[in-house]
């Protein structure tokens, strides 16, 4: 059994499929690591509009 989840934060939603025993810090990490994504995709946008 895989792990399967769809995280939502506002209007954000992150889908993480992996191996079953990710831990609770390690999907936190991936969270983590997606909105910081995010963020910079959204200053360069923000920034390419200015």
């Amino acid at each position: 059994m895989e792990y399967d989840q769809t995280h939502t934060i506002g209007q954000s939603t992150i889908h993480i499929i992996g191996p079953e025993n990710l831990t609770q810090d390690q999907i936190d990490g991936i969270l983590n690591e997606c909105y910081a994504i995010a963020r910079e995709i959204i200053q360069v946008i923000q920034g390419e509009s200015e």
